[in-house]
């Protein structure tokens, strides 16, 4: 399945594009979403960030389908 997952804060400037474009076999998770990601865009190795499949936050566990709405969302600090 192709995914598009969208990218938000400093993920859009480390990979220097708002989205990623990566295709995965049928039936897989938000773990094997990540690790895929992570393998084409080493600059995500050694991030945190957080992902939302449909406006939430999923654990690795998530089944994905091609027609989710996935998001890298880095983590914010403040104060």
């Amino acid at each position: 399945m192709n995914l598009t997952v969208k990218l938000f804060g400093e993920l859009q400037e480390l990979c220097e594009n708002s989205s990623l474009q990566l295709q995965l076999p049928a039936l897989s998770s938000v773990g094997d979403l990540l690790l895929l990601a992570r393998q084409q865009y080493p600059v995500l190795a050694d991030l945190k960030f957080r992902v939302a499949v449909n406006c939430n936050y999923v654990e690795d566990d998530c089944c994905l389908d091609g027609a989710n709405e996935i998001a890298f969302i880095p983590a914010v600090c403040g104060g």
